[in-house]
């Protein structure tokens, strides 16, 4: 069984799949948006980097998310893990020339919604979302849900009287449950149950099959 995760850039989204099929880089449009957001860099800043670092994992975990994992970025839409980018910081609410006015959100909308819906249909129609949900705004989120099914892991401390999100530390876990499934290459969703963080444990006594809580007590 293959399925497939989300993940972001600067916030990540990581995309469980096999083929690749799914390289949606718009040269074009990149190329307009950093003559168009010079402001945002300096030439010195022009440099290609990888958006990992092979090293960072042994070979096998490297092949399987180079296979398996597709990164959201507000300014190159999705990318696989090794592709290289120019450095840059951008906020998703940010209009350009380029894009004739609209925002990343409105841009990449019809762009990368198909694309998503349709690689995860390709493997078995399950789409573990790891992304903070500014960056359902790239997609039609709507739509993404109605037509695959959506697993999307949520992270609470306790607090004692009740469980609450602290950003810090949600992101700080969706990165290392990121992580935790590409070492261990894991091929179904219910294997992310075991993952642990600094106290954080799958509780089956909240949320669902759809939204599993991770709490911190």
């Amino acid at each position: 069984m293959c399925w497939q995760v989300l993940w972001q850039q600067w916030a990540y989204t990581l995309l469980i799949k096999e083929s690749d099929n799914n390289q949606l880089l718009i040269k074009g449009y990149i190329m307009q948006i950093l003559l168009a957001s010079a402001k945002i860099m300096n030439s010195s800043s022009l440099v290609e980097v990888p958006l990992m670092s092979e090293p960072t994992y042994k070979e096998q975990a490297s092949k399987f998310a180079q296979d398996h994992l597709f990164i959201s970025s507000f300014l190159y839409g999705m990318l696989r893990p090794l592709d290289r980018i120019h450095p840059y910081r951008m906020e998703g609410k940010v209009k350009l020339e380029a894009a004739d006015g609209e925002n990343l959100f409105s841009f990449w909308k019809p762009l990368l919604t198909d694309r998503l819906i349709e690689s995860v249909k390709a493997d078995d129609g399950i789409l573990i979302h790891l992304a903070t949900e500014e960056f359902e705004h790239l997609f039609d989120w709507k739509r993404v849900k109605e037509e695959v099914k959506v697993i999307q892991p949520l992270f609470y401390v306790d607090k004692g009287d009740t469980i609450k999100v602290v950003s810090v530390h949600a992101k700080s876990c969706r990165g290392a449950m990121t992580r935790y499934i590409i070492q261990n290459r894991l091929s179904h969703p219910s294997d992310i149950l075991d993952f642990e963080l600094e106290g954080f444990k799958y509780d089956k006594d909240y949320g669902d099959a759809s939204h599993p809580h991770f709490i911190k007590r």
